[in-house]
């Protein structure tokens, strides 16, 4: 036998070694994650705000007030909001006087489809005016996106200083 080495009885009957304490895992990685998860939150809603505040990159064009393609547009905004009373203030005298806003009052809103009208030229003559228009709509559904899209020629009159729709054509929309 090797002087200074256990026996074998020596060896059985010796007991083993402590285990090691369990220590709770690191949680070092928490802190920088968090951090890192807070940062991304914030730059979106940074960046999110900014577009949002610069029109969303989907800006509708600003005419100037009172003129024909001013009309057309608050025309169209108020439809797409189902506004039947601001609707009915841009249609002219002769389109009340021949029922359009009864035949339109089913007909406002855009039944969940989203609706693009872009102004594409206007044409002045005294009070008289007539707005090329595209008019696009599209949707969303179980079958996928859907669009269409198609030309109208939009005549407008000025009444009392203000343009007013004159087509019978504008139930378009």
């Amino acid at each position: 036998m090797i002087e200074g080495s256990p026996s074998a009885s020596e060896r059985e009957s010796a007991p083993d070694p402590a285990p090691a304490p369990v220590t709770a895992p690191r949680k070092e990685w928490l802190m920088p994650l968090a951090t890192i998860a807070v940062a991304m939150i914030v730059l979106t809603i940074l960046s999110t705000s900014a577009v949002l505040w610069m029109g969303g990159g989907t800006s509708q064009p600003s005419y100037a007030p009172g003129t024909p393609e001013a009309a057309m547009q608050e025309f169209v905004d108020a439809y797409k909001r189902g506004d039947y009373v601001t609707v009915d203030s841009y249609l002219s005298s002769r389109l009340k006087s021949e029922g359009i806003t009864t035949k339109m009052g089913g007909g406002l809103g855009t039944s969940g489809a989203e609706l693009t009208v872009t102004i594409t030229s206007a044409r002045v003559n005294g009070d008289r005016a007539t707005l090329d228009v595209q008019i696009t709509r599209s949707s969303n559904s179980f079958l996928g996106n859907t669009s269409s899209s198609y030309g109208a020629s939009v005549d407008l009159v000025r009444e009392g200083g203000s343009w007013k729709i004159d087509s019978e054509n504008v139930v378009f929309l």
